[in-house]
């Protein structure tokens, strides 16, 4: 009589893969699912840099125009806009980035502070997935009023994120 480890999701012994919440098993925790319906939700602070994208895209094309750009502190969303050119200044959008605020020291807790760094992700609505991004050049870091003109924000592909349905 001999003991035997349980199986994963995959029917291998001892295995390590596990079921996320959008059924896919395995044991790469950074292709779980995400929920999409608040991942960019932020709050709109008085302290702001803005970061200005020519282009943004995921496989070498634009990003359509129900699709969204975020900035990241972390893992919190510090800023997001949905990306629609045709409605932006000289159809170059910019991303507003909120600092921490005094004035809203809960809503804001997390938020950049002067020489933070963001991190950006893009969500492919189509796709319904979300991508990591980096940017085509050094960006400067957060001050407040502080302007940043990126010619290009690019989806890292194998970063691909599905989101809870």
């Amino acid at each position: 009589m001999g003991c035997t480890e349980p199986e994963d999701c995959a029917g291998i012994a001892g295995g390590l893969a596990e079921l996320d919440d959008c059924g896919i098993c395995d044991s790469n925790a950074y292709n779980d699912c995400q929920d999409c319906s608040t991942y960019f939700d932020n709050f709109q602070s008085s302290q702001q840099a803005f970061y200005y994208f020519k282009n943004v895209t995921i496989n070498g094309v634009n990003i359509s125009a129900e699709d969204s750009v975020a900035a990241f502190k972390g893992e919190i969303c510090v800023g997001s806009q949905i990306w629609n050119t045709v409605k932006c200044g000289g159809g170059i959008c910019d991303l507003p980035v909120n600092g921490y605020d005094g004035n809203f020291p809960e809503e804001t807790a997390g938020y950049m502070l002067p020489g933070d760094v963001p991190t950006f992700k893009i969500y492919d609505v189509t796709n319904n997935l979300f991508y990591n991004a980096t940017t085509s050049k050094a960006i400067n870091p957060w001050g407040n009023l502080s302007i940043d003109v990126i010619d290009t924000l690019i989806a890292d592909i194998l970063s691909a994120t599905p989101c809870k349905e």
